[in-house]
């Protein structure tokens, strides 16, 4: 008999739960006051202060990072176009739209880092596809061969990593 699945709680638990959703939006609910009290500049520090913040305090307590990453890189993005336009105003939905949308795509991964997938590849769905990926392709690479020596198939690297494929599909992107 399969099990059935409870997708909401699954999306709110790789979200980090609750704290994780309060930490991915806390950045973006610390930018409307700050920018509108003290202006862009000081919004855009205050935002990514914070974010920042966040991340470190979830590093240092060894959770999960993906909201604190999602909060940052959605601030990151909103503050760039802020910064560009010159003022927060009008496009601030724009901001809030970003966010979520790093919010469900970082919702639906599941992030491992490389030293503690062999305590917890169990997490993992032996029977679904997994794409694993990481800034070059080397390190991605040693995780799908552990996954592939445990037993999973249907496993891929992202040969090259993150900055080849900005290079091949996107180089519009930003590389880190």
């Amino acid at each position: 008999m399969t099990e059935k699945r409870n997708v909401p709680r699954e999306l709110l638990d790789q979200m980090g739960g609750i704290s994780g959703l309060i930490y991915s939006s806390l950045p973006v609910v610390v930018f409307v006051p700050v920018s509108t009290l003290y202006g862009l500049k000081a919004a855009i520090i205050a935002a990514l202060s914070v974010a920042t913040l966040i991340l470190v305090w979830r590093i240092w307590r060894r959770d999960t990072v993906q909201p604190a990453v999602s909060g940052f890189i959605g601030v990151g993005i909103s503050v760039a176009i802020a910064y560009v336009v010159g003022e927060s105003k009008g496009y601030f939905l724009l901001g809030i739209w970003s966010s979520l949308l790093y919010a469900a795509v970082f919702a639906g991964s599941v992030l491992i880092p490389l030293g503690d997938v062999p305590r917890r590849y169990a997490e993992l769905d032996p029977e679904e596809e997994i794409v694993v990926h990481c800034k070059m392709g080397g390190r991605s690479a040693k995780a799908a061969d552990f996954l592939r020596s445990v037993g999973f198939k249907r496993v891929r690297n992202l040969t090259g990593g993150i900055l080849d494929w900005i290079d091949k599909v996107d180089p519009s992107q930003p590389k880190y």
